[in-house]
This record gives C-alpha cells, sequence and structure tokens, in this order.
C-alpha cells in the first residue's frame, strides 16, 4: 500500500519539477512599472526640453512690436532740435547776423520729424507714443517758410510758443515711448527667463530619469540573475531529492524482501508442534517478527513521508465504508496484540467515506499505534464514528497521560517529540504525517486533552454523500453522534 502512494508522487514529480524550472521571463521584467517610470520621466523631459527650445528660437526669431528700433532716441533727438531751435529764435531777436543758423536749425528739426513718420503709419506705435498736438504741431511746422518767419517778429513769437509746446511734447512721447520699450524688454526677458528655468528642469530631470533607468536596469539584472541561480539552485535540489527518494525506494525494495523471508521463516518456526516445549525459542521467534514487523513499519512511514514531502502523491477518492476502513486496520500487521484493546464502533455500518482508501488507512493507523503506544498496557483504545456538517468524524480516544494544552500544535510538527513521549520508541513524523494524508483529501485531524487523562483525535473527512465540494470542519464544530453512541449514552 505503500509502494502505490510512493508511485503516485513519482508519478506527479515530473510536473513538480517543471514549475520549478520556470522562471521570470525577461520581458516582464524589462516592463515591469518600475522600469516604465524612468521612462516616461525622459520622455517628459524630452518633450519639454523640445517646446523650450522651440519657445526659445521663436523669441529670437521674433523683432521688437515697435517698428524703429531706436525710436526713443528719435523723440530724445526731436525734443532737443525744438529747444535748441527755440533758443536761436529768442537770440535771433537781438541779433540779426544769427538768421542763417536759425534756417539751419529749422530745417534740422524737419528732418529730424520725418524721421518720426514711420511711427506715424504704425498705428500701435502712434496710439502709444504720439498724439495730435505732435501731429498738428509737425503740419504748422512744415507749412511756414523758415526764410519769411525769420524776418517776421509776431512769426517768431508763435512759432517759439509752438516750439516750446513740440519740444514738451515730444519729452512727454519720448518718456511714454522709453517706458513702453523698457516694459516690452522686461516682459521678454521674463518669458526668456520662464523658457530657460523650463529648459534646464527638463534637463535635470531627464538626468534624474537616466540615473534612475541606470539603477533600474543594474537591479532588474541583478533580480535576473539571482532569479537564475534561485532556479538552478531548486532544480539542483529537487533533483537531489528525486535521487534520494529513487535511492531511498531502491533500498526498501531491497531491504523488505530480506526481511519478509526472516518473518516468514519465524512464522512457520513457530507453527511447529514441538515448539510448545521450549517456551524461550517461542518468545525469541515472536521477538524476532516483532522487530520485522517495526521495521517493516518505519520503513513504510519513511517512504510514504518522502512521497507527501516531495510533493502531494495524487488521490482517487471514492466511497469507502467505514467498515472497510476498519477491517484494513483490523487486518494490519503493525497492530499485534493492539487488536484485542481495540473497541470498534457497533454501528457506523451505514457511514461512507469520500477518501483515497490508501491514504485514509494510513492516516487512521497512524492514530491507532500512536494511541495504543501511550496508552497503559491493557487499557481500551476506543473507535468512534459521527457526522458534523458533511464531514465524518473517526475519533481514536485512549486512556494514556494526555497531552498539555502547550503541546497540542508542537505534536503535529515533523520530527517533534514532547517530554512525555521518552521511553517510547518512534520518530516524531506519525501525527505529522497523518495531518497531511488528512488534509490533502480535503479533511485534516484535530486533537483534544485536557493534559491529565487520556486524549481524543478526530480524523475530519468528506462524506461519500457530500461530494466534491465537502469542505473542512472546524475544530469547535458540534459533533452528531452516531446510533449506537446515543444508546449507549456517549457524549
Amino acid at each position: 500500500m505503500t509502494s502505490e502512494v510512493v508511485d503516485r508522487a513519482s508519478a506527479a514529480a515530473p510536473e513538480d519539477e517543471a514549475e520549478v524550472r520556470g522562471h521570470l521571463p525577461l520581458h516582464a521584467l524589462f516592463f515591469s512599472p518600475g522600469l516604465m517610470l524612468p521612462f516616461l520621466l525622459i520622455a517628459a523631459a524630452l518633450s519639454v526640453t523640445v517646446f523650450a527650445s522651440v519657445q526659445l528660437w521663436r523669441m529670437e526669431a521674433r523683432p521688437l512690436r515697435d517698428p524703429v528700433a531706436d525710436m526713443p532716441r528719435l523723440y530724445v533727438q526731436a525734443a532737443v532740435e525744438a529747444l535748441r531751435l527755440n533758443e536761436v529764435a529768442e537770440d535771433h531777436a537781438e541779433n540779426p547776423a544769427a538768421r542763417q543758423e536759425f534756417i539751419r536749425r529749422y530745417h534740422l528739426l524737419l528732418r529730424r520729424l520725418d524721421q518720426l513718420e514711420p511711427v506715424l503709419r504704425d498705428r500701435s506705435a502712434a496710439a502709444a507714443a504720439l498724439d495730435d498736438e505732435i501731429a498738428a504741431a509737425i503740419t504748422q511746422l512744415r507749412d511756414r517758410d523758415p526764410a519769411r518767419v525769420v524776418y517776421s517778429r509776431g512769426d517768431l513769437a508763435g512759432l517759439a510758443a509752438r516750439l516750446t509746446q513740440l519740444e514738451r511734447a515730444l519729452s512727454r512721447a519720448g518718456a511714454r515711448v522709453q517706458s513702453a520699450h523698457e516694459a516690452q524688454q522686461v516682459e521678454r526677458a521674463g518669458q526668456l527667463y520662464r523658457i530657460l528655468v523650463l529648459g534646464a528642469a527638463a534637463v535635470l530631470a531627464g538626468l534624474v530619469g537616466l540615473a534612475w533607468l541606470v539603477l533600474c536596469l543594474l537591479w532588474t539584472l541583478r533580480r535576473v540573475q539571482d532569479d537564475r541561480k534561485l532556479q538552478r539552485d531548486l532544480q539542483r535540489a529537487c533533483d537531489s531529492a528525486a535521487y534520494l527518494r529513487n535511492i531511498a525506494a531502491v533500498i526498501a525494495h531491497q531491504m523488505r524482501s530480506p526481511l519478509t523471508v526472516i518473518d516468514s521463516a519465524a512464522q512457520r518456526m513457530l507453527s511447529r508442534a514441538d515448539l510448545a516445549e521450549r517456551p524461550q525459542d517461542s518468545a525469541a521467534l515472536l521477538r524476532i517478527r516483532r522487530q520485522i514487523s517495526q521495521v517493516l513499519h518505519f520503513m513504510d512511514q519513511a517512504m510514504l513521508a518522502g512521497a507527501v514531502e516531495g510533493g502531494a502523491p495524487s488521490i482517487h477518492p471514492r466511497p469507502v465504508p467505514l467498515q472497510h476502513l476498519v477491517a484494513m486496520i483490523l487486518a494490519h500487521e503493525g497492530m499485534g496484540e493492539g487488536r484485542q484493546r481495540l473497541v470498534l464502533p457497533t454501528d457506523a455500518a451505514g457511514l461512507r467515506l469520500l477518501c483515497d482508501p490508501s491514504l485514509a488507512f494510513h492516516a487512521l493507523a497512524n492514530l491507532v499505534e500512536n494511541a495504543l503506544k501511550y496508552s497503559p498496557s491493557g487499557s481500551p483504545v476506543e473507535l468512534r464514528a459521527a457526522e458534523a456538517q458533511g464531514m465524518a468524524v473517526i475519533s481514536v480516544i485512549d486512556q494514556g497521560a494526555g497531552i498539555p494544552p502547550a503541546d497540542q500544535e508542537a505534536i503535529f510538527q515533523r520530527f517533534w517529540r514532547g517530554e512525555r513521549a521518552v521511553g517510547h520508541p518512534g520518530s516524531g513524523v506519525g501525527l505529522w504525517l497523518a495531518r497531511r494524508l488528512a488534509e490533502i483529501q480535503g479533511g485534516t485531524i484535530r486533537v483534544a486533552s485536557d493534559g491529565q487523562h487520556g486524549a481524543r483525535f478526530d480524523l475530519v473527512l468528506p462524506l461519500a454523500e457530500a461530494g466534491t465540494g465537502a469542505r473542512y470542519v472546524s475544530p469547535d464544530a458540534p459533533v452528531r453522534p452516531g446510533p449506537a453512541e446515543v444508546r449507549r449514552g456517549r457524549p
């Protein structure tokens, strides 16, 4: 029965090894969110850098809005010429010899005003700097002949007043134009500063993204190397475990054959009639058979534990009557004289389990052998059967020393043996193996003990009527006893 379980585990091993050999693909690593973020940061930085470069090129290619770049200087020159002409006109009233200077200054002022004509054709500049007063003064100056004005005192007095007004108007216009020009330059400098700051920030973000990307790539490559190394180590571990399992199976098979021969020979010797006169020989043969049975049982336990540890064996659940499972326990060679101590459920004929009979047998046999081993010699070990929430509960109750509450979970750990186990043979694998065999069939094993008087182990397995949808039963779930237990008045 153990070899059957081992064969199932060996058949499932290739699937487990194939799963171990699988590893995380490279494209899943390189396109992970940790690497996509620096890529997005670099792309955004490049986009902002291109935008800033285009804006900077457009600013350099676009001239100032004024049609004449040195327009403030022209207003100042015109105002200065108007002031000088006014001074010459005042001096001319007392110095007739300055007529030629007056005419020359008059024509020079007209040329300065002619240079302002582009301003008149530009609506935005005219609206900003040139008012109707300046335009009217220019028209009056052009309509007058300086050669005639120089000989008329009345015209000179009117011209002086008009020049004073023109000089003041030009000064105010020049100041307005200079202020507007400076505001435009400040605005242009602000735009240039913002563009440069934006470009510098984009370049800095791109460098940060690039450094981030490099670190992520290094981390990803390190992770890939670690993953591949881990896969290799796991594969070696799986290969070693499979090799050890195969060696153990071969050794067990080779040891089982001679042990079986020895046991058969001892059994034939015990059946001889003349052996009754030699009780010492009879006792020796019984010890031989008992020791061989223990060795074979230990080998079965070790092989089954290795099969379960190497990969849960494939199970073949089917409806199994509880009586059939109990009959398998009674026929088990490891029971020995303990068969007479078992108190069996007398009215559980209709209880059918949905389980793998081989795995369920090993789980229940471990519980029964554990109860027989830790109970006082000659004390009964009782088996009960009940139902709870679509699950079958097979209880094994002994009259031993009990299990302390602090140890009731630790006893299901592999190779764990408590203080009360001292002096009793065992490896600490039986209860761990029994619970694992129950769990892979959709059940469990629970324990109840006050720590002083006996213990109760419940093997919980799905009922055949519950189908494959049977679920785990809670340790605190109420147990509904069978009809026989109700008649006997047991809880």
